[in-house]
């Protein structure tokens, strides 16, 4: 029975149900309109109340398995019905006559090769041979169905699937009788789960014979047959073919046997229609006579006479109300005359006799046509039509009306069909694109289904009860073996859980989430899972859902941490069946999403198989260890197992005899996994009375007979072929199966197909084997395709073992799978394999296109992050594994990996993860792996917005762009396609390259985790934490009890611990534990895992910190300074185990633990754990300070004091240990690390170290040589080494510099991307990986995997902070400065490199940087941060400002406390305002002077003037061709002036123009000049401000407009003085409002708070919104653009001017400081925080973006070398003061030509290696 409203219960705790019966409030608020517009879509609120209701009863999962919402069918399925071809015509030769050429050629023009003439004179046709309606059917195959299912696509998504079972076949082979049956189930499928139109009826004058039954109920054969023997018929061939079954309720049936049974294997098919005639004829004869003697009534008439098969299949139809039908009525208006014709038995029923239309098939298709017409006619879903009849065959395309009529009919097809097409669509569509919801109803009807299979398990189901009801802090798994009905029971808790937790009446407040993990494609993968999962919580559980993580990796740390909180109200349950079909990635397995610990009001129910030694199992009982956390399901019993047979039976209304019940009952016994039963069962109910028991005892077996038992039935070939394609592709739809077969020439050439120019595989084939088989499939939906595949993983795996086991099959049958899915069988007409049959040579296969994207549309606007357009899942989910099985590598690379077009598409129909599955599936190679891991990397910016492509391959794979092909051609499709979507093409790479040795790196951002300033002497201490799941960086400032996490194998924080505020932390070697230090005498123990706090120990040392620390797994020793011990505790129970009193300070633990080395004074004594007892010890003569253990833990490596390396050799049996050797001895040896296979010894001195091969301790190497490259820190030690987790390479810290040498010693690699010194160096111990931290907070990931590849890190070669940027307008050079402000980087746009490093005196603090208009010329200013003991605090205030010559590099002028600096409009002169005075309590009460300097290579001369007593307001700004130098000042008296200074002394000294002058102004108003623009040649933009009390100044003395105040705009003329108010006085607005203007005149006042444009002689003042920023914004392409960095900082956004429509958007890696114009109008320089500079060229323009502006990028030039780490080296060479052996090496004449080398456009390797040699 049912689990639903089982009698076992357990009462609820009421402690336990009051604690969550709150409510859950509603979402957290948000803080903008349009972000809480978004959270309103997301949780469905636009909905109508009664739906949004609904959607939220499913979410929540409080629904009805009875009223669940039927999920949207993803395919229309259209049954054709039309008439069989009599299986013989009951004429004789005699009555044939001149006919009987006619009728043969009429079917010999193409619908048929054989007409036999039968021994007896029957003239017959080969049933489902279908020459009524063959012209109209033809039509309709060859264009109007393939254009339905191309709009299907198009359209909708879904595909078109026509079941016309009388098409295609040409031959009768098949012996069995259960077709009719057949029909009506599929027609039945059709309209209880396809789109509609389900049925096309094609009724015309000929309905065919009616059919002998093939199953008759026992009591209405025996009446009938009894009035039979009354007419005195001979019996005995009813009795030949008819058989009795009683196993059928109620009365038994008499069953016909198959041919095969009667006549033999080789039966003739003349011999069977002769047969069937004679029984068709006695059956009639009885019935007539039962009938008149009122023993049965006309329904059973027709039951056993039988019906046309057109007839029942239209009544069946028309039962049913769901059926969405067409209908064709054709009639010819003469036929009653032209019965006679030779073609008329072709089409109308005949009288032979009288070789007359019938009249009782004439009266029976009037009937049907009244019925067609009462349930069509209304909607005009029937067509009627009359025709002529043909004189020479009754339907002649030749005649004009007649193929107007196939015309019509093709026309009238199409536009029905699309009708109800449409129609049937839009009842699904309020939902169709949103996955949570389409998941909650797939599963939750995937658990309604599983509930009617479950028969027992009473004990399960009370744990899980019993479970949800108590209070637990750990998740419940269910684990069994395949089959064991796991999956039924998740299936029956989710569904008992509502009725479990009753209280009072009414339900609980508590959210139920169930998935069956590989049920649909996102819950086949772990990542999408997650992401599903976490979106659902959300919603139930109150939180913010547009806020959820994009990224995988944050994904788990929300989903764990809202698991462990459990901070909301209610109770959440979680099902999660079959973890174990998440696939065979280590992903899955980790379960980092996992808590530990969760709270009472979380539940977590998974299951997971214990076949195969689940890796997953395995990892959920270490991290569940309680008893009662794993529950095992037990075999099943035998009283369950009848219960389950006896439910299948009665549901197939069938019963056993005896003896086979006895028999079956044997076999349960011996039974024990509910599926085994369950198959069991279902061969069972197909058993007769008279069949013997031969049922196998696993389900297996009985999948193996039932194949056998079908490759007898139909042909070998075709059902190894069809079954084969269903498990490689892990399930088709029935279209494609279809379609693919039709593909494959082995099946169609053992078909016999009709002769047609459409050659297609025969539906019926299919039908008839699905029929047998279709208990072990399962329809469910995937891909958006409703499709067929394996039931249980079991049954798939029997499929594999017999089919697909021979290489060279697969190969094929994968590319005939792979030429279906690119479309090449679409358009080749020639069969795939040559040995066809020549006449299908030119057959067409009417196979369907294969695009990657159907059709593209905007997005949905029921709910946001929906697909936007309609992709082929299809193909990107089947196409990549078909063409790597293949071994069609081209295609592979071409169609897939390195197709932009491919990746694109799957981006926006799926996710990130599933374009990486392509690339983690195959065994790509090194260019496959650049581009998986450069996807990888942009996952954030592409799960956000996926038009980002192009942008974020380019930005990483630019470097590789001339030196491999294909992804030369992927980039150049980026380009191609990638500019119309992200209008933002990187001019260089600018982002992190994948295949480099530099993998990661990152700078801590110490603002986040200090609230002090002076930031940059704080100390971090960092260790690495590294389990099988991932490398780990732990960081923490000493006095704060935050401790950061970092997951640096993928480059992101995973949490924040709260621990304590001491200094050191260590964890454990496996992992899973973070001891740290308090300070109070005590060690509190950390679960990596949960953050949780587990145990805290007291040792009773307070304010003592250990010196000396061993780890183990289990045990944590320390020493503490001049403190006997050590100390040693059990962390995993919490417990000291015992102080001993040696004086120590080494000791280490053995690899398993069991034993600890320490030492008293010189003595080593070896400890047993965890008894504590000493095994041995040793007097070495000297006190060690390091101790090593072997693998083996046969010796022991000890480091003295005394700078030596002994060994010890411990003998365990005898409790021995000796002194062996002494290995090395050298003053300067500092450290010792041993390889990790025990076979070498390394020993660290100052400058050199020491390679011990300990199998040959003589054989000592000292590595003294340095690798490649430029090294400049020749006076730095050695301070971290060790060996790379393979011991292939030797790795040491030396400075900023990582080394690298290979296991001989000899130098392999210098690496170095940072400006400071390693602080810390880990080395990875299960991939060859390092991870070093250095002084300046960077953290840098090394993969030693990619030494010798040539890609770098980064193109870029800054590698520090930037704290501010500078460049021209339209210039190539930027001017950056560093985090530590001593020096300035001249960095070259064009040449992607770094040009000259500026640099000012010791202790100088560059403030601010500017670049000229024609980039010839630099200013820096910079500030003395060393102040000296004797000066006061205005020394602070001194300021330095520089003149560069950015070609030379060298200061040409310098000038201290210099205001502004200006540059005239010919950069041939600058004007520099030093200030001569200033008083800090009276700011305005300083004197400046003005210094004009003419410049060239140097300055030539400088000339002063003089300035009054006042303030600069804002830098000078050159008019009338640089003629005037005008600027505002304030006076002493705080009254401004407009001042005016001839560059041509046209007037000596200044010209003041006052306010009054300019603007007419009265009142008790006062106001005042506070801006200046330069508008045209001669005019001013004057921007004065009103009320004006006082003005306001910083401390620095600088003009405060902080303040809102009135102001307008003057354009005033400096010749003529003239002038002109624009508008009013206005407040400053805080948004832009940009609707209005003409943006080629638009400008901006100096401040920034008004806009000004001009349309003709109208000027027009806009506000300009103020929340931006210096640098936030910029204008593109004459002002046409504008570009604005958006709030987030990590995107920009570009709007057109003049309308503020987005035009394109970008996302940057990083935080955004400062956007420019540089090169051109149209390119855009980026500043990021973290030191990349990025150029984009923006593609918004008229021409050919990729003609005109892509291809002269110079990264894109054929001629340009993309750079390697040598453009670094040689940047260094040209900027960076060179060490002693350089300086000797190089000759100033090498010096010079080296840097012309690098200033050039190219740079080449050899030209490199040729000048440095």
């Amino acid at each position: 029975m049912s689990r639903r409203g089982r009698g076992v219960r357990i009462v609820a705790d009421r402690a336990f149900v009051d604690e969550h019966t709150d409510e859950i409030d509603f979402y957290d608020a948000v803080s903008t309109e349009e972000e809480e517009e978004v959270e309103k879509r997301l949780r469905y609120l636009h909905l109508p109340p009664s739906t949004k209701a609904e959607v939220d009863q499913l979410l929540r999962g409080h629904v009805d398995s009875l009223q669940l919402p039927r999920l949207p069918p993803r395919t229309v399925r259209l049954f054709v019905s039309s008439t069989n071809t009599d299986y013989y015509l009951n004429l004789y030769l005699a009555d044939v006559g001149p006919m009987c050429d006619a009728v043969c050629s009429v079917i010999q023009r193409g619908y048929s090769a054989r007409m036999p003439i039968a021994p007896s004179g029957y003239l017959y046709l080969s049933p489902f041979l279908t020459v009524d309606f063959v012209h109209e059917k033809e039509a309709l195959m060859k264009e109007t169905f393939p254009e339905l299912r191309a709009y299907c696509r198009q359209s909708y998504g879904i595909d078109l699937q026509i079941i016309d079972p009388h098409w295609g076949q040409e031959e009768q082979s098949y012996s069995y009788h259960d077709d009719l049956d057949l029909f009506s189930t599929e027609l039945c499928r059709s309209t209880s789960s396809y789109h509609g139109p389900h049925q096309l009826v094609l009724l015309g004058d000929k309905l065919g014979v009616s059919e002998i039954p093939s199953r008759i109920p026992v009591p209405l054969y025996n009446v009938v047959v009894s009035y039979v023997e009354v007419l005195h018929k001979d019996v005995c061939i009813l009795k030949k073919w008819y058989r009795e079954d009683t196993n059928a309720l109620p009365d038994g049936e008499y069953v016909l046997e198959p041919i095969h049974e009667v006549l033999g294997e080789k039966w003739e098919e003349r011999e069977w229609l002769e047969e069937q005639q004679i029984i068709r004829n006695l059956f009639t004869e009885g019935a007539k006579l039962a009938l008149s003697d009122g023993q049965i009534n006309t329904e059973e008439v027709q039951q056993i006479c039988g019906g046309s098969v057109l007839a029942q299949e239209i009544q069946n139809g028309l039962t049913s109300f769901e059926t969405k039908m067409l209908a064709i009525c054709r009639q010819f208006r003469d036929m009653s005359k032209n019965s006679g014709s030779s073609s008329a038995p072709l089409y109308t029923d005949l009288i032979v006799s009288s070789n007359c239309t019938d009249p009782e098939s004439a009266h029976q298709r009037h009937i049907l046509k009244q019925q067609l017409k009462d349930y069509l006619d209304d909607d005009g879903l029937l067509m009627e039509t009359n025709i002529n009849w043909s004189e020479s065959s009754g339907m002649n395309l030749s005649e004009y009306a007649h193929a107007d009529h196939v015309t019509k009919v093709c026309r009238f097809v199409y536009k029905k069909a699309k009708q109800v097409i449409d129609e049937s669509v839009s009842e699904y569509s309020t939902f169709l694109g949103d996955h949570l919801y389409q998941e909650n109803v797939k599963h939750w009807t995937q658990a309604a289904e599983l509930t009617t299979c479950l028969f027992g398990r009473d004990d399960v189901l009370s744990k899980i009860e019993e479970y949800i009801l108590s209070k637990t802090s750990v998740p419940l798994v269910i684990s069994g073996s395949c089959g064991q009905g796991k999956s039924t029971v998740l299936a029956a808790a989710v569904q008992s859980v509502l009725p479990w937790l009753e209280k009072d009446g009414h339900i609980l407040n508590v959210s139920v989430i169930a998935r069956f993990c590989g049920l649909t494609e996102r819950s086949s993968d772990i990542r999408s899972l997650t992401e599903d999962i976490c979106q659902q919580i959300s919603y139930c559980t109150g939180s913010t859902m547009h806020r959820l993580p994009k990224e995988y990796r944050n994904q788990t740390t929300y989903l764990r941490d809202i698991l462990q909180s459990g901070n909301f109200r209610g109770l959440l349950i979680l099902f999660i069946d079959g973890l174990d079909q998440l696939g065979p990635s280590d992903v899955a397995a980790r379960l980092d999403w996992l808590p530990f610990i969760i709270p009472n009001n979380v539940k977590v129910i998974l299951s997971a198989s214990t076949d195969n030694n689940s890796k997953l199992l395995l990892n959920l009982t270490h991290r569940y260890p309680q008893e009662d956390a794993v529950y095992n399901l037990d075999t099943f019993h035998i009283e369950e197992a009848t219960s389950l047979l006896i439910d299948r039976l009665k549901h197939k209304d069938r019963r056993l005899t005896g003896t086979q019940l006895a028999g079956i009952m044997n076999v349960l016994r011996q039974v024990r996994s509910p599926l085994d039963v369950e198959a069991i069962s279902t061969l069972a109910c197909q058993m007769a009375s008279y069949d013997t028991v031969n049922i196998p005892l696993t389900a297996q077996a009985c999948l193996e007979q039932v194949l056998k038992e079908a490759e007898k039935k139909y042909h070998p070939v075709f059902v190894a072929h069809a079954l084969t394609y269903l498990t490689l592709a892990d399930g088709l739809s029935e279209a494609e199966l279809c379609d693919i077969l039709s593909l494959d020439d082995e099946v169609l050439q053992y078909l016999a197909i009709i002769d047609s120019q459409i050659h297609r595989f025969p539906v019926i084939h299919w039908m008839r084997l699905f029929g047998d088989v279709k208990y072990f499939f399962s329809v469910i939906q995937r891909d958006s395709v409703d499709i067929i595949c394996w039931r249980h993983s079991v049954f798939k795996a029997v499929a594999e073992q017999r089919y697909c086991r021979q290489s060279s099959k697969m190969c094929y049958l994968y590319t005939i799978l792979a030429d279906y899915y690119s479309g090449r069988g679409s358009y080749v007409a020639n069969p795939t394999v040559p040995r066809c049959p020549s006449a299908h040579r030119t057959k067409v296969r009417q196979l369907p296109v294969q695009p990657n994207v159907y059709k593209e549309q905007p997005e949905h606007n029921n709910r946001i992050n929906t697909t936007i357009g309609i992709y082929n899942k299809r193909r990107q989910s089947q196409l990549p594994k078909c063409l790597l099985k293949s071994n069609q590598k081209t295609e592979l690379n071409n169609d897939v990996l390195f197709n932009f077009q491919w990746i694109r598409a799957k981006l926006k129909s799926q996710s990130v993860y599933a374009v990486l599955r392509d690339y983690e599936d195959l065994d790509a190679c090194w260019e496959a792996k650049l581009v998986y891991k450069s996807l990888q990397l942009s996952e954030v910016a592409l799960k956000e917005d996926p038009d980002q492509l192009s942008t974020q391959l380019l930005s990483r794979l630019l470097q590789f762009y001339h030196k491999h092909k294909n992804i030369q051609k992927l980039l150049i499709e980026a380009d191609l396609h990638g500019s119309r979507l992200c209008s933002y093409v990187p001019n260089w790479q600018c982002y992190h390259s994948p295949g480099a040795v530099l993998e990661y790196c990152h700078h801590i951002d110490l603002n986040e985790y200090n609230s002090q300033s002076g930031t940059s002497s704080v100390k971090l201490h960092t260790v690495s934490l590294e389990r099988a799941d991932g490398f780990y960086l732990l960081c923490k400032k000493a006095p704060s009890a935050k401790l950061y996490t970092w997951d640096i194998r993928n480059g992101f924080e995973t949490r924040a611990y709260t621990t304590n505020k001491g200094k050191a932390i260590y964890p454990s070697p496996c992992g899973e534990f973070i001891n740290c230090f308090t300070g109070h005498g005590t060690l509190q123990v950390y679960n990596a895992h949960s953050s949780h706090m587990t145990y805290e120990v007291s040792f009773g040392k307070y304010g003592m910190h250990p010196s000396h620390v061993a780890l183990s797994p289990r045990y944590t020793a320390f020493v503490l300074p001049g403190v006997p011990g050590p100390y040693i505790v059990d962390i995993t129970a919490g417990v000291e185990l015992r102080r001993l009193t040696y004086q120590c300070e080494a000791l280490v633990f053995s690899s398993d633990a069991r034993l600890l080395a320490t030492h008293s004074c010189s003595t080593v004594v070896i400890i047993e754990m965890p008894l504590m007892v000493k095994k041995c010890s040793v007097d070495i003569q000297a006190v060690p300070s390091k101790l090593l253990f072997t693998e083996d833990h046969s010796k022991i490596y000890a480091f003295t004091g005394q700078r030596e390396v002994k060994v010890i050799d411990v003998n365990y049996t005898y409790k021995q240990c000796s002194v062996d050797e002494l290995l090395c001895s050298n003053v300067d040896i500092s450290d010792i690390a041993l390889s990790h296979r025990n076979k070498k010894l390394l020993a660290t001195a100052l400058y050199s170290l020491v390679l011990i091969d300990l199998e040959s301790p003589n054989n000592k190497i000292h590595i003294k040589d340095m690798p490649d490259g430029l090294f400049e820190e020749c006076t730095k030690p050695f301070t971290w080494s060790g060996f790379s987790a393979d011991d292939g390479y030797i790795i040491a810290a030396r400075g900023k510099y990582v080394c690298v040498w290979d296991s001989s010693g000899r130098p392999v690699r210098l690496l170095s991307y940072a400006s400071s010194t390693v602080s810390a160096m880990f080395i990875s111990k299960y991939e060859n990986k390092i991870l070093t931290v250095h002084e300046n907070k960077a953290i840098q990931m090394w993969n030693l995997d990619n030494l010798r590849e040539e890609a770098d890190f980064n193109n870029r070669t800054y590698t520090e902070n930037i704290m501010m940027s500078a460049n021209a307008p339209r210039g190539f050079k930027f001017i950056c400065i560093s985090s530590d402000a001593s020096k300035a980087i001249v960095y070259n746009c064009i040449t992607n490199t770094v040009e000259q490093v500026l640099r000012h005196g010791l202790g100088a603090q560059i403030l601010s940087v500017s670049v000229s208009p024609d980039d010839h010329f630099a200013i820096t200013v910079s500030q003395n941060t060393d102040k000296p003991a004797f000066v006061d605090e205005a020394w602070c205030m001194v300021r330095e400002t520089k003149l560069w010559n950015l070609h030379t590099g060298q200061c040409i002028y310098a000038i201290t406390n210099n205001t502004y600096t200006v540059f005239s409009p010919s950069n041939s002169c600058v004007v520099f305002c030093p200030c001569l005075e200033y008083d800090l309590s009276q700011p305005t009460l300083k004197v400046f002077n003005l210094v004009i300097a003419s410049v060239g290579e140097t300055v030539a001369s400088t000339r002063f003037v003089e300035l009054s007593e006042g303030v600069l307001l804002e830098p000078p700004i050159f008019v009338a061709k640089g003629q005037l130098l005008c600027f505002v000042m304030c006076d002493g008296s705080n009254k401004t002036h407009l001042c005016l200074h001839s560059m041509e002394d046209k007037w000596t000294g200044i010209r003041f123009v006052d306010v009054e002058d300019i603007l007419n102004t009265g009142g008790s108003f006062r106001s005042e000049i506070i801006s200046l623009k330069n508008v045209q040649d001669d005019q001013l933009l004057v921007v004065i401000g009103q009320e004006i009390d006082r003005l306001e100044f910083d401390e620095r003395g600088c003009l405060d407009l902080s303040k809102p105040m009135l102001k307008c705009a003057v354009i005033y003329d400096v010749h003529s003085g003239t002038k002109q108010v624009i508008g009013e006085f206005l407040m400053p607005a805080v948004r832009l409002d940009l609707a209005a203007y003409d943006p080629e005149a638009a400008l901006f006042s100096s401040n920034g708070d008004i806009w000004c444009s001009k349309t003709g002689q109208r000027w027009k003042t806009l506000t300009l919104f103020s929340n931006l920023n210096e640098g936030q914004c910029c204008f593109l392409m004459g002002r046409r653009y504008l570009a604005v960095v958006a709030d987030s900082r990590s995107s920009i956004i570009v709007y057109r001017t003049s309308d503020m429509a987005i035009q394109t958007k970008i996302q940057i890696h990083g935080q955004v400081k400062r956007l420019s114009t540089a090169i051109n109008e149209y390119t855009l320089a980026v500043t990021c925080h973290d030191s990349r500079i990025c150029l984009f060229t923006l593609t918004l323009t008229e021409c050919d973006a990729m003609t005109d502006v892509i291809s002269k990028l110079p990264s894109r030039r054929k001629s340009t070398v993309s750079f390697n780490r040598m453009s670094t080296q040689s940047q260094l060479v040209c900027c960076k003061i060179p060490s002693v052996s350089w300086r000797e090496m190089m000759t100033s004449k090498k010096v010079n030509e080296f840097k012309k080398l690098t200033q050039s456009d190219v740079i080449n390797g050899n030209g490199i290696s040729a000048l440095l040699s």
